[in-house]
């Protein structure tokens, strides 16, 4: 695996370079009056869903988190991607840094509007910088109402999820943002504008089936992914591979023999040996990001034996799903329990 860690941060690096040359970020139309005040400001998402696809939005009289809550429920019939969004949307609001007045954010050029309002300006207001931080204008944001200040969020966390999918520009993303904020919204046009390839990354090379795939976080590369919820991640960090949860419950003693029955659709990769993650794998996984990449993460699983001969039940709570906190349990488990496994792989 250390001979093949090389090669494949030259694809990362790369493909990164390619998604996030100068940050990404949200455009606003802005209007001032002849000493520079703002008169009217909103995002670019709101105005072209108003003006090209005829949506119609009124102002939120509860306050933003409860706003963006409420909008984020007309994904509950795509459970899975609502999921992947809520991700999204926990790492911009920590990441979020207000400019102060008197400093403008400069422009991401990955917009292309087509309209525009006369009289007015496009001026940034948000850049997703490829640091991972979130500049925000104060004096725009300050600006804005209820509905596009939660449409702000929206827009940067569901802009985050398409970059790591190929996109390029923001125009996709302004449509969902336009949608999904709007009086009424379409859910077939959300779920499509959520769609992956079902399959990618089914034969080749790791590093080939990670620039198929092209899709990567933080020290992250997805390297197959054969059907919805089962992909395979490389942790570059690690060098370790993380396969998916596996469906079926496996006993305290028998743990260690689950891993052998499964490949993760890498059967023709040789060299290639699965088993269960130490404690310690699963604590530098989740530090390294795990929480916000491999599908179906909550849940409780089974760690490899310690230096003692003794088995850790390793728990995943996803029950509040901002707060994707992990906690650990040492104990000397009963013999007769049963829980999940998801298995790790490393070249021999």
């Amino acid at each position: 695996m250390k001979k093949l860690l090389p090669l494949l941060l030259v694809v990362l690096s790369t493909m990164a370079m390619a998604n996030d040359k100068g940050g990404n970020g949200g455009v606003s139309v802005v209007c001032r009056d002849t000493n520079g005040k703002i008169t009217s400001a909103e995002i670019l998402d709101i105005y072209e869903g108003r003006e090209t696809r005829r949506k119609t939005y009124v102002d939120s009289s509860i306050d933003v988190d409860s706003t963006i809550n409420l909008n984020m429920y007309k994904l509950v019939h795509i459970p899975y991607f609502l999921s992947e969004l809520e991700k999204e949307l926990s790492i911009v609001k920590k990441n979020i840094v207000f400019v102060s007045e008197g400093n403008n954010v400069l422009p991401t050029n990955d917009a292309f509007p087509e309209i525009s309002r006369r009289g007015c300006q496009f001026e940034q207001l948000a850049n997703y910088t490829p640091g991972g931080k979130v500049l925000v204008s104060q004096e725009i944001y300050n600006q804005l109402d209820t509905l596009n200040k939660a449409a702000l969020f929206i827009h940067e966390a569901f802009y985050s999820y398409r970059r790591t999918l190929g996109d390029k520009t923001s125009r996709k993303s302004r449509v969902f943002v336009s949608e999904i904020m709007a009086t009424v919204s379409e859910p077939v046009l959300l779920s499509a504008l959520f769609k992956v390839r079902e399959t990618c990354g089914v034969e080749g090379s790791v590093d080939e089936r990670i620039k198929d795939c092209n899709q990567t976080k933080t020290s992250w590369a997805l390297i197959t992914r054969v059907a919805q919820e089962k992909e395979v991640w490389l942790d570059t960090r690690t060098g370790l591979i993380w396969g998916f949860k596996i469906s079926e419950t496996t006993h305290y003693t028998d743990a260690d023999k689950v891993c052998g029955k499964y490949v993760h659709g890498l059967s023709n990769i040789n060299r290639l040996t699965w088993r269960l993650p130490s404690l310690i794998e699963f604590k530098d996984a989740y530090y390294n990001g795990s929480h916000l990449v491999l599908s179906d993460n909550s849940g409780t699983y089974w760690t490899a034996k310690n230096k003692q001969g003794y088995r850790s039940l390793y728990i995943m709570n996803n029950n509040d799903s901002f707060i994707l906190e992990p906690f650990m349990m040492e104990m000397n488990l009963p013999q007769f329990h049963y829980t999940s496994a998801r298995c790790v792989a490393e070249f021999n």
